[in-house]
């Protein structure tokens, strides 16, 4: 899990560095917590889906 979690940090910080050489300074800032914003809202979602398929497949 701590990997995991570096690798969040790292993969965050790049985003929020292409988002502002590509934007600007506040835009830049804006698009990384937007696409932060999507990720939050659609990751609960996403595993909720992953447990109910797994659900499906146990037999006992």
């Amino acid at each position: 899990a701590s990997r995991l979690r570096l690798l969040a940090w790292a993969l965050a910080s790049a985003a929020l560095a292409s988002g502002v050489a590509a934007l600007g300074v506040w835009a830049g800032i804006f698009a990384a917590l937007s696409a932060f914003m999507l990720g939050a809202v659609l990751l609960p979602y996403l595993d909720a889906w992953r447990q109910l398929r797994r659900e499906r497949g146990h037999v006992g």
